[in-house]
Order: structure tokens, then C-alpha cells, then sequence
């Protein structure tokens, strides 16, 4: 159980303990020590309202981070500008996922034979990290992945595999395995080929990284600059407000949607600042 369950349980047993000395102070019955009681019932009341504070704080925080996981989703699928709106909610929806499973295959299925070539380098990559990543925990392997998914990253990394200078993630894949997948894709041999992607040190070392570190520094740059405008307010207002300031309008955290921008530059989603919620309620005396 982690720190936050123990105060959970901390804060149950609390106000167990303030019931049962609320009652015996009631009762009407000769204590040893009422004051004593009644020192130790305030400092339960005040400890439970402790808790619940920081419980609170805490459920905020994990709502701001999944709030702002939906927005870079959406931010990464708006910059595929050659996919359709259905399709780039699909795409969203994808990036949403750490990894993929079984359950994922028949809309990947659908996703890798319509709109898989339209997508940027970018997505590819972001698609990858998923297909990899739930090899990498064990959902499936490699050669039970459709048919087309198995066709498309098989291809993709035996492009990557053919630059002159490969990424050093590539080169931890010993040499021999990958002459072994390069010798059987491009003889044509496919089933072969999965088969050698189905080696460990294949899934330890493909596409073990999206790419959404950078679509988070445009989330928080964008909500730094809206910050900055609304402490310093312009005097032509909003239609001549700064582009992250309009975007924010457009599409706030609160309300993240997939807007069909045509051929337009893609909404950028932001994270507004959380309200305070109402303060934790006191524990009934």
C-alpha cells in the first residue's frame, strides 16, 4: 500500500476513534479523565482534517496529470494534418494507451490499412513505442500482431535499419540478429522475419521512446504564455491577443475536442489551472 492509501486508513481509524470518544463523552457516565479525552478527541478532529487536505491535494494533482496526458494526445493527433477527423480522434484515442493489447488489434487493424502511410514521422514513431511497448510487457508477440501492423513496423525498421548511421538503440540489437531479420524480409520471407522480431533483444531495443516529451513543452509553453497574458491583460483584447492566448479559447483542458482544422495549422489544447475546490469539510463535533 502506498503513502496516500496508509492515510486513508490512517483517516478511516481516526474517525472511528473520534465516534467511540464522542460517544463515551456523551454517555453521561463517570470518566477517569474527560479532559484527557476531550485533548485527544481534538487532536483526532484536527488530524482527520489534515488527511482529508491533503488527500484532496493529492486527487487534484492526479486529475491535472491526466488532464494534461488527454491534452498532449490531442496536441500530438491535431499536427497529422493528412489524417480525416475520424480518424485523428482514433489517433488520439491511440496515444491515450501506454501500450497496446489484444483487445487493441482489430481497430489497429483498421488504423494501419487506411491511415497508417498519411501519417507523419511523428506518429509513426508514437505508434511504434505502443506496438513495442506491449511486446516489451509481454500482452503478445511480435509475430501475433494483424497481419498489416506486422507488415508496416517490420518495414519501418527495416528502413531504419538500412541508414548509414543508426540510432543507438538500434545498435544494442547485436549484429547478427539483425542480419538475420534484413537477410529474411528481404528475401521476402515474412514469416521468418516476425520470427526473428520475436527475439528479446528486438523488443528491448525498437522504438522504446515516443514523442511526446516535446509535445509536452509546447503544452506548458503554451500555458505559461496564457498565464503571462491574463496577469497583464491587453488593451485590444482577445481578437488581437497572442495565438496561445486564442488557442486556449479554442480548446480548453476542461473541454478537449478534435476540431477538422482543414488545412489550417492544428489547435494547440492547453491545461488551464485548476480551480480551488471547496475547503475539506470539518469532521461533525
Amino acid at each position: 500500500m502506498n503513502g496516500r492509501g496508509l492515510e486513508q486508513v490512517e483517516a478511516a481509524e481516526l474517525r472511528r476513534a473520534v465516534k467511540e470518544i464522542e460517544a463515551m463523552l456523551t454517555s453521561g457516565a463517570a470518566l477517569p479523565n474527560p479532559m484527557l479525552l476531550g485533548h485527544l478527541l481534538e487532536r483526532a478532529k484536527n488530524r482527520i482534517i489534515e488527511l482529508d487536505h491533503k488527500d484532496a491535494e493529492a486527487t487534484k494533482e492526479e486529475r491535472e496529470k491526466a488532464l494534461q496526458e488527454v491534452a498532449v494526445a490531442v496536441l500530438i493527433a491535431q499536427r497529422e494534418a493528412a489524417l480525416n477527423l475520424e480518424e485523428r480522434r482514433q489517433f488520439a484515442e491511440f496515444l491515450d494507451k501506454d501500450h497496446f493489447t489484444k483487445a487493441d488489434f482489430s481497430s489497429l487493424e483498421k488504423f494501419y490499412l487506411s491511415a497508417w502511410e498519411r501519417l507523419s514521422e511523428h506518429g509513426k514513431a508514437e505508434m511504434s513505442h505502443r506496438v513495442w511497448e506491449g511486446v516489451r510487457r509481454k500482452e503478445y508477440e511480435f509475430s501475433e500482431l494483424p497481419e498489416i501492423v506486422k507488415q508496416k513496423e517490420a518495414e519501418r525498421l527495416r528502413d531504419q535499419l538500412s541508414h548509414s548511421q543508426i540510432s543507438a538503440d538500434l545498435q544494442r540489437i547485436p549484429e547478427p540478429d539483425r542480419e538475420d531479420f534484413i537477410r529474411a524480409w528481404d528475401q521476402g520471407k515474412r514469416a521468418e522475419a516476425y520470427g526473428v522480431l520475436d527475439r528479446p533483444v528486438f523488443a528491448e531495443n525498437v522504438a522504446t521512446q515516443g514523442t511526446k516529451v516535446e509535445a509536452e513543452a509546447v503544452i506548458v509553453r503554451t500555458s505559461e504564455a496564457r498565464d503571462t497574458a491574463e496577469r497583464e491583460p491587453s488593451a485590444e483584447g482577445a481578437a488581437n491577443s497572442p495565438a496561445p492566448q486564442r488557442l486556449a479559447k479554442e480548446l480548453s483542458i476542461g473541454n478537449v475536442q478534435l476540431v477538422d482544422a482543414g488545412d489550417s495549422k492544428p489547435v494547440v489544447p492547453t491545461v488551464n489551472a485548476a480551480k480551488e475546490g471547496p475547503a475539506p469539510s470539518e469532521v461533525n463535533r
